[in-house]
């Protein structure tokens, strides 16, 4: 799992230099190879994928890996199969610098001129064509230890010390090695690591020998691996902790986890967690875990986690905590990203996607896998409540204009980056989950047991894996499913009861887009899964049907009370209610699911963008659930409120009014909820605790609890027990959200002490971002800047004013006048998502100023081109939705007494 995009996440990296008191040895060059640059005559590199006449066999790698160096050096050998002969072969290559390159045919070994002038792409050229047959490329070479990037192979600080860590999908390992760097090869590996001797070494496999060499390096050794394509290769470097987790499942594979210097009892919880979350995977495919070991390891700096086969990675605030600080967020995050990872490794590497465009075949099902993992790991984490809220959000995604396929065609590089996203993790798992329900569960698990078994070790498409589910749910899915692949956007599936003679549901499908959404010619049709659970006296019922046209009509066999159109909130597809239905279900939410609660209010406030209910409706819905005895829907209740700030859909003289409208619907529960938790409270009311005690204190602007967080908040820059682990984050945003420049002061000066505490520095960072006075919220648009902080880890005290609509214009602005010096600051992706600060404006009249200063800077950053243009939709509807509910909530606040 990559860092899913338009979710930024603080990327934290230590600003200490080392003090290793050993003297290392140093990498020696080679003799520079030579290379030819692109000419005009010379051969024209590939445009994105490798022509497919060589195709690899095998691989070894040789890496020296000095954490204190800039550089490391690097041989590599690959086996490959020539089918087609050829003068010229193209490897993938990024930034590496090739000093020698031959390939060896038999007992022959010919010499290559390099060829460059792409920057992924490397020529061998020969001086005669080699045949048809097998060869042996060898080459020597250099490249960066990368310290800017997240990426490749970089190298990190954590305390004094340093670190090396791979990071390779989708097409990182091509700054490690050149490689067919594509995962439809799917090739054994043979790494080898020239080491410190200090330090530890580690890749996807168990060593198999260690020696020193002549020039004091130790050299390890690893066992080949199984087949696997380049972006799954993995190793680490640098003085490590090793915890012992166990063994776990039918093989007993060894587990440990992996920590930076002096953290072994923060990795507490991963060692609980992570061998029973293993143990319910195999259970549910009913295969063994399929590799050697299973190594988790913490990463300082890196974008989310990454499923490398015996090495999978964390970054360290998903799988470390103080033992005296782990919350229940940390303990809910983990255990689902641990499920994610661990099912990758039956999704994704041992049935790996042909090409990028079945990305899906690895994120969502990883995405869905996860919750039915964790329900099982702790009942009690609301986990069937969640699934709606996540399918929700997945929908708020797609329903832009400019949203992108589950499967999209893959016509670029910036394709490939760009399906890291919602659409693929949370519309992918909503899909699938929708057709489990409806051919059965057991039947999708011995289709997903099916698909893995005929294609182990390989590749597969998604025509593989219909197939599978098709076989064996005993009817062919492929094109109902294949509607919600191969199109974009969210179906809208309009219901209307009638009732008499004959009493009859009639439903009509569409594309939901919002008000203000781009223009589009598309009119997608799908075939929809839809169930219906209805109620008429103490009758209840379920029919379901699949919407395959425009219109479809269900008979009933009374008059309904009410009618639930997505029962369990399993269907992907957002429900609009005829005005008499809508009235009934207001009057009957007390006999829905929790997840049906948080589907239908989700529903209706996303039919408010498209201008079928009015925003004060919304608002009035999530008042009358803020009682409700499932946390997970009480945090849903919030969500109108957070939207109706961010808009904001009503004018600054109704700012008092709304505010007392917060203290009115949550403040005694914030109240009686209080900052510090009950040892009787589950995980989820602990989240909710949060979620809830920050609205009403930083919107409602309740003092009392204002005036508590602050108290709290200065006592805990003293103490770090102060505060309760669930609540440090929160406290230190309301104190933030109120807060002045002596307490801006305190937060940064803290923060620069922090140089070995990453978590402390991470939560004032964030914090930092929180201070709604305009004049402090300028000084801490510096801190991204301030070299004694690393940019990655500083942004989110930029990124998190956006938030606020008393400082977003304020960040624009800075942004605009910074951009170049903050691109140069941070890793090379990143500058891309930078059109959302003009997004955040939610001013149309703003829309040409914005696309005059991005439309020629963003397209030079992976994933900018279709940032920009969402971002500009963002813009658009944002503007028309305010336009169009202020009215209609300043009556709503007027009505009120």
């Amino acid at each position: 799992m990559r860092n899913i995009r338009l979710a930024l996440t603080p990327l934290l990296l230590a600003a200490c230099t080392s003090s290793t008191p050993i003297e290392t040895p140093k990498i020696k060059p080679t003799t520079e190879a030579k290379v030819e640059k692109t000419a005009q005559t010379a051969p024209t590199p590939p445009k994105l994928r490798l022509p497919g006449d060589v195709r690899p066999i095998r691989q070894s790698i040789e890496l020296t890996l000095v954490p204190t160096q800039e550089i490391f050096g690097g041989k590599t050998k690959i086996d490959v199969s020539i089918t087609q002969s050829t003068s010229v072969i193209w490897l993938n290559n990024d930034g590496l610098t090739i000093e020698k390159a031959e390939a060896t045919l038999g007992k022959s070994t010919i010499s290559a001129k390099i060829i460059t002038g792409d920057p992924n792409f490397v020529g061998l050229a020969f001086d005669e064509a080699l045949p048809i047959g097998n060869a042996t490329l060898s080459l020597i070479y250099r490249g960066p230890l990368l310290d800017k990037e997240t990426d490749g192979v970089t190298r990190q600080q954590e305390g004094n010390d340093w670190y090396i860590y791979s990071d390779f999908e989708p097409l990182e390992a091509r700054r490690a090695f050149p490689s067919f760097d594509e995962p439809n090869y799917k090739i054994p590996w043979q790494l080898t690591l020239r080491t410190r001797k200090q330090d530890v070494a580690l890749a996807n496999t168990p060593p198999e020998s260690t020696k020193d060499d002549a020039d004091g390096f130790k050299i390890v050794r690893f066992a080949e691996t199984k087949p696997l394509p380049s972006y799954l290769v993995a190793f680490a470097v640098g003085p490590f902790d090793i915890v012992e987790a166990g063994k776990a499942g039918a093989k007993g594979t060894n587990i440990r986890v992996i920590t930076p210097k002096g953290k072994k009892e923060w990795a507490r919880y991963a060692v609980k967690t992570t061998g029973p979350v293993l143990d319910l995977l195999e259970k549910y495919f009913g295969t063994p875990y399929p590799y050697e070991k299973l190594d988790v390891i913490s990463v300082p700096l890196q974008g989310g986690a990454m499923e490398n086969p015996g090495l999978i990675t964390f970054n360290q605030s998903l799988i470390l905590s103080r033992p005296e600080e782990e919350s229940a967020s940390f303990r809910g995050r983990y255990a689902g990203i641990c499920a994610h990872e661990i099912a990758h490794q039956w999704f994704g590497n041992l049935v790996t996607m042909a090409w990028w465009d079945d990305l899906w075949l690895n994120e969502t099902f990883a995405t869905w896998m996860a919750p039915k993992i964790t329900e099982q790991l702790e009942p009690s984490w609301n986990v069937i409540a969640d699934r709606a809220e996540k399918a929700s959000n997945a929908m708020a995604v797609d329903s832009f204009a400019t949203a992108r396929r589950i499967r999209q065609p893959i016509e670029t590089i910036d394709d490939i980056h760009d399906a890291f996203d919602g659409i693929t993790y949370g519309k992918g798992a909503a899909v699938t989950r929708m057709f489990e329900k409806y051919v059965g569960e057991e039947k999708f698990r011995k289709g997903v047991q099916r698909y893995l078994r005929e294609h182990e070790l390989g590749n597969a498409t998604a025509k593989d894996f219909l197939a599978a589910i098709s076989a064996e749910a005993g009817q062919d899915i492929s094109g109902a499913y294949s509607t919600f692949l191969d199109q974009p956007g969210v179906p809208l599936v309009s219901v209307e009861l009638t009732c008499g003679a004959k009493s009859k549901l009639a439903f009509t499908q569409s594309r939901f887009l919002p008000q203000g959404a781009e223009k589009t010619n598309e009119s997608p049709q799908w075939q929809i899964p839809v169930c219906v659970r209805w109620g008429a006296g103490k009758k209840t019922e379920t029919q379901c049907l699949k919407l395959d046209k425009p219109t479809a009509e269900m008979e009933l066999s009374a008059c309904p009370d009410w009618v639930v159109a997505n029962d369990s909130a399993h269907g992907y597809y957002r429900v609009g209610y005829g005005d008499e239905l809508f009235k009934k279900n207001l009057k009957a939410t007390d006999v829905l699911s929790s997840a049906e609660r948080i589907a239908f209010q989700s529903d209706v406030q996303a039919l408010a963008s498209i201008g079928k209910v009015h925003y004060g409706q919304v608002l009035d819905l999530s008042t009358k659930l803020v009682d409700d005895k499932n946390p997970a829907v009480v945090e849903s209740a919030t969500n109108p409120f957070w939207a109706a700030i961010n808009g904001p859909f009503f004018s600054g003289n109704y700012r008092p009014k709304f505010s007392k409208l917060i203290r009115d619907v949550f403040g005694k529960r914030a109240r009686d909820l209080g900052f510090r938790s009950d040892p009787k409270d589950d995980d989820p009311t602990r989240e909710m605790r949060a979620q809830i005690l920050k609205l009403v204190a930083t919107e409602g602007d309740d003092e009392k609890l204002l005036a508590e967080a602050t108290k709290l908040a200065k006592a805990w820059l003293v103490d770090r027990k102060a505060v309760d682990p669930d609540m440090i984050q929160t406290v230190l945003f309301i104190a933030a959200s109120h807060g002045d420049k002596a307490l801006f002061d305190a937060f940064v000066a803290e923060a620069k002490k922090a140089t070995t505490e990453r978590v402390d520095r991470n939560r004032l960072l964030r914090a930092l971002g929180g201070f709604h006075n305009p004049a402090i919220a300028e000084k801490a648009f510096q801190i991204p800047l301030d070299p004694a902080f690393d940019a990655r880890e500083a942004m989110p005290a930029l990124f998190m004013a956006t938030n606020s609509p008393e400082t977003r214009e304020q960040a624009y602005v800075f942004v605009k006048n910074n951009f170049d010096v903050l691109a140069e600051r941070l890793p090379r992706e990143y500058p891309g998502e930078f059109a959302w600060f003009g997004a955040s404006l939610c001013d149309d009249s703003r829309r040409d100023e914005v696309q005059a200063f991005f439309k020629d800077r963003s397209p030079k950053y992976v994933t900018g081109t279709h940032t920009l243009a969402q971002a500009l939709e963002a813009l658009r509807m944002c503007s028309v939705r305010r336009k169009a509910q202020t009215p209609h909530v300043e009556a709503f606040l007027n009505a009120r007494k």
